[in-house]
């Protein structure tokens, strides 16, 4: 009452702090608009929190039934891992969420074979040879 504030707390951190003093108001009339104040609200009123500034102050949120919840502690996309420590929290997949691969890593191509590329441009070399043969033949 010294200070003529008050704080609301939730999991003792202050979530909510205001000040009867204004610049323009005595002591005695801030005791009185403190005092006042109390009279006027209903139990709901001093304990109800606002949902933004337990947002602000904890990152916690409020259901509909008025309970408090951490929003992230939530698994979205049912695939066993909060979405605090999901990477991807709207793809259900457990691979990609705990690796952080690429969505496309079942889907990629295959990349060709050396060995079957070295045949390939044998193949070939032969082909040129016995074309180039052809036509030395040819001309003779």
């Amino acid at each position: 009452m010294e200070e003529k504030t008050w704080t609301q707390y939730v999991d003792n951190v202050a979530i909510r702090t205001e000040s009867f003093v204004e610049e323009d108001i005595s002591n005695s009339q801030a005791i009185k608009d403190m005092t006042e104040a109390i009279k006027m609200s209903s139990f709901d009123d001093l304990v109800s929190v606002d949902e933004e500034d337990l947002k602000q102050a904890l990152g916690l949120e409020i259901d509909d039934d008025g309970n408090f919840y951490d929003p992230l502690a939530k698994d979205l996309d049912n695939d066993g891992i909060p979405d605090r420590y999901d990477n991807d929290f709207k793809d259900s997949d457990y691979f990609e969420s705990t690796y952080d691969v690429e969505d496309n890593l079942h889907a990629r191509e295959e990349k060709p074979s050396i060995l079957g590329q070295i045949s390939k441009f044998k193949s070939e070399e032969e082909k040129d040879k016995n074309q180039e043969k052809n036509e030395k033949g040819q001309e003779r």
